[in-house]
């Protein structure tokens, strides 16, 4: 009670504070703080807190705590000792004045055997580094953010040259997955990419590099620091700017950990720096597909760092986006999930496949994968991020766990009926007890007349029986990893598509048009359910974004016509020489969004009712419920821009195109009434429930202009 009343006075008297923590009080708060069972347990356990109220309160109390938990009085593992998480806890309290101090108190009371020390040292800095950097870098300041600091650290630590005695093996391994974990966190913030980008400048490995691979090294670096300096870059660059930073980052750390491909993907994003610096980014000469062909092989990883680098560079991108990039990404979606599907994605051969199942491919342990790696189950939903839908999944698994019985069954059946014809028997349950029992009795007869040659025989052929179902099994296990590693792919590629339809169908990009009819063969093809429902539920978004930009493009036409007719009451000279002027501008507007809207793509009203009738052909292929939502959902999309085009849509419409959408329905439904074809209901109803609001708000519109 008197060391409570003491820490929470230490503010006042810092000097009392440091001397409170003595010897043998930190040897009975740490005793008593491990187990339950203690008789000062509650007590100590109140101590501890007493400690982190006050720290939280007064960061500045946080280096003298640290000094007396961690230093020669306590233990440098004090929260291993303890059994509680009070130093991490206490780190929580770090920021960028207290950051240097901190950092030191760490390296500097470590005393404990080389591996451990490495361990414990790596947790606390990766603590510090997954802390909020709400500190702006300033020119001549030396205060920067605590979690910038602390993966400078961690990056000399992980790299360095110096003590490669202690940091070797499987020690490395687990530094370099708490560095790249700890990139993970502090890239999810756009507003964080630039100190995750000067972290990564300020790694200065000295480990043994190739010539070439230093000097690439070198130029990527440079390419990195004059991404980040984007004072003179034009606004509408700057997204652009810093995503190809963050790309450069992620390629220089690939490089520092000595991954195969690294020099490749840094050659390709030089290309891509040099057109963004001519402002060349927009010409049709394949810098977007080598774009989305980097994002698709760090989407391949199971790593959360280039899932969500890859979100984030893709999003700043996606106005630049070809329509050649965009069927790059469409064309996963097509793969079979299978064997045949991940050759076809990964180009990989059957021999470097996993096939053993238990271990990866470099014969490292399942249970010690990196912390910065996706656990990814057979629906191919990572289970950190939780995105798929509970049900969908919950069901999903009981399918494939139905499916799995029953191939389990098949193959148990044929595993019998082969041992069973090596030993000449069969199973109780193949006929009634008394000819089993009769015919247990004669192969027992046999069984015991049988010579030592027959039974060596006999062995052989048991041990062969026993090999094929081993390789079987084998078999069984590749099929399963396959098809996760493509359904985890595509679920991958279709979290980027979603960023892509966001963005765009708001901006009325005429290629967002181009995922609709990829999606409704997804949602129809694939055998696993969640998947089916996440590409319907980016059809549903498609909908509701392009529904959301011709309200805005109405609400602009209102506000323009609201402004002529205030010209109209203006002088006339005046009036007709705005008039004029506007006339000219809106003229030069049109033709400006004719082209983007129906050049860029090639995409014109006949080119949409042809997709609509794509969309409708293929409805008919499928009955299941979600292939008619997500068609229906398609379907409405493509006419409502044809028939209702407001803002940036106008330039689709022609005349007549009203009628031909009409007729295209109608024939659709004559099939289904005909029974050509067989479809949902639900598929016209939502069409003529469109309809009947669409009349509702017209006839509403029409009554307003009379009044």
């Amino acid at each position: 009670m008197i060391f409570q009343k003491m820490v929470e006075g230490g503010e006042k008297a810092p000097f009392i504070l440091e001397n409170v923590f003595s010897k043998n009080l930190m040897v009975c708060l740490m005793n008593q703080a491990a187990k339950e069972d203690r008789y000062l347990h509650r007590a100590a356990l109140k101590a501890l807190k007493t400690i982190e109220t006050a720290v939280q309160q007064n960061p500045s109390l946080l280096p003298l705590v640290l000094r007396q938990l961690l230093g020669p009085r306590g233990a440098y593992n004090f929260d291993l000792r303890t059994n509680t998480k009070t130093v991490d806890k206490l780190l929580q309290s770090t920021n960028s004045e207290n950051a240097g101090e901190v950092l030191e108190i760490l390296k500097g009371c470590n005393n404990l055997e080389a591996s451990q020390s490495l361990q414990t040292y790596s947790g606390y800095l990766s603590r510090i580094a997954s802390l909020p950097t709400d500190v702006e870098l300033a020119d001549g300041e030396t205060r920067v953010p605590a979690a910038v600091r602390a993966l400078q650290e961690m990056s000399k630590l992980t790299y360095s040259k110096a003590g490669s005695d202690a940091v070797a093996g499987k020690i490395r391994d687990m530094l370099r997955s708490k560095l790249t974990a700890a990139f993970a966190k502090l890239v999810r913030r756009p507003e964080d990419f630039a100190h995750l980008c000067r972290a990564v400048l300020s790694i200065k490995a000295d480990h043994d590099m190739d010539e070439e691979i230093e000097s690439e090294l070198r130029r990527a670096s440079e390419r990195l620091a004059d991404l980040l300096d984007r004072e003179h870059v034009e606004l509408g660059l700057r997204a652009p700017y810093q995503g190809l930073a963050l790309l450069h980052a992620v390629g220089i750390l690939q490089l520092h950990n000595e991954e195969p491909d690294a020099v490749d993907t840094l050659a390709d994003l030089d290309q891509c720096y040099e057109k963004l610096k001519s402002n060349a980014l927009k010409d049709d000469d394949g810098i977007s597909e080598f774009l989305v062909e980097i994002l698709l092989s760090m989407v391949a990883q199971p790593s959360s760092l280039m899932r969500q680098v890859s979100q984030q560079v893709f999003e700043a991108f996606t106005p630049l986006l070809s329509e050649q990039a965009i069927q790059l990404l469409l064309d996963p979606l097509e793969a079979e999930e299978s064997s045949k599907g991940q050759q076809a994605l990964f180009s990989t051969e059957d021999e470097d496949m996993n096939g053993d199942g238990e271990e990866g491919s470099d014969g490292s342990d399942p249970e010690s994968l990196d912390s910065d790696v996706e656990m990814v189950d057979i629906e191919g939903a990572p289970s950190e991020d939780g995105s798929e839908g509970t049900d969908d999944s919950s069901d999903e698994a009981e399918e494939e766990e139905e499916e799995e019985e029953d191939g389990d069954k098949e193959e148990m059946q044929a595993f019998d009926d082969a041992l069973a014809k090596v030993l000449k028997t069969r199973r109780l349950d193949a006929q009634d007890q008394e000819a089993a029992a009769a015919a247990d009795d004669s192969d027992s007869d046999s069984d015991s007349d049988m010579s030592d040659s027959e039974m060596m025989a006999l062995d052989d052929k048991i041990a062969e029986v026993f090999r094929q179902r081993t390789k079987q099994a084998r078999k069984g296990r590749d099929r399963r990893d396959a098809k996760a590693s493509v359904v985890n792919f595509k679920h991958r590629v279709l979290d980027l598509l979603a960023i892509f339809v966001r963005r765009e169908a708001a901006s009325a990009n005429p290629l967002v048009f181009r995922v609709l009819l990829p999606l409704l063969r997804l949602v129809r093809t694939t055998t696993v359910r969640p998947l089916a429902g996440k590409a319907c539920e980016l059809v549903l978004t498609f909908g509701k974004s392009l529904k959301k930009a011709r309200s805005v493009g109405a609400e602009q036409d209102k506000a323009k016509k609201e402004q002529e007719e205030q010209e109209q009451a203006q002088s006339g000279k005046e009036k007709d020489k705005k008039k004029k002027k506007k006339k000219d501008k809106k003229d030069k507007n049109k033709k400006s969004q004719e082209e983007d809207v129906g050049g860029k793509a090639g995409l014109d009203a006949d080119d949409l009712l042809a997709l609509l009738a794509e969309i409708h052909t293929e409805a008919a292929l499928d009955q299941s419920h979600v292939l008619a939502r997500a068609a229906s959902a398609a379907s409405l999309a493509v006419a409502s821009v044809l028939l209702d085009g407001t803002g940036p849509w106008t330039a689709v419409a022609r005349q007549g195109i009203d009628e031909d959408v009409f007729r295209l329905y109608a024939g659709t439904q004559l099939r289904w009434f005909r029974g050509e074809i067989k479809m949902q209901a639900s598929f016209f109803s939502d069409w003529l429930n469109w309809c009947q609001s669409h009349a509702s708000a017209s006839a509403a519109k029409t009554a307003a202009v009379k009044e």
